[in-house]
């Protein structure tokens, strides 16, 4: 077993790949891997390593601790938001997704108020079919009602609202 291109450090290393590679050739769909899988999760978020958690807990059935792994950890809602629609694709229908809808109302609402992401906010009000309600809530937040007060005068939200819906309605048309 000597080799003058395998060192005993290159030979740990695919030692270890190759566990890896016996451990993703099993079937995921039973519970006895995925309870593997959320085990791994959970150790890898003891380690930090958030991107290999959030691929751990999709390996085990959590979508949505996944979502939560990429939300707070990484700080991608979007792609959480991702993650959530790809692996609940049974409806475009985001009100029949039940893992959606409430990820949704319950996160992605709060994160564009709290950030004052107008775009992102309204594209959580067209996803859960809310359309009537964008307005004002664009309103809403330009004026500071949903946030630490950015000191934007009733007029100018309502003004402001009115304009983002009126771009927003203007990308609908041309590019839906």
């Amino acid at each position: 077993e000597h080799s003058l291109f395998c060192t005993d450090p290159m030979k740990e290393h695919l030692k270890r790949e190759e566990k890896k590679y016996l451990f993703f050739m099993n079937d995921f769909s039973q519970e006895r891997w995925k309870s593997a899988a959320l085990k791994n999760a959970y150790a890898l978020m003891k380690q930090h390593k958030y991107e290999l958690a959030a691929a751990f807990f999709i390996l085990g059935g959590k979508i949505l601790e996944s979502a939560r792994v990429i939300e707070k950890n990484m700080g991608d809602v979007q792609l959480a938001l991702f993650i959530i629609r790809v692996f609940e694709h049974t409806s475009v229908n985001v009100r029949e997704n039940t893992i959606t809808k409430e990820w949704i109302e319950g996160r992605l609402v709060e994160f564009a108020r709290e950030k004052n992401d107008y775009w992102l906010l309204y594209v959580a009000y067209k996803l859960l079919d809310k359309t009537s309600d964008i307005k004002k809530e664009l309103a809403n937040v330009a004026n500071g009602s949903n946030t630490a007060g950015n000191g934007i005068d009733k007029t100018i939200g309502s003004t402001l609202g009115e304009k983002w819906l009126g771009f927003c309605g203007g990308f609908e048309q041309e590019h839906v």
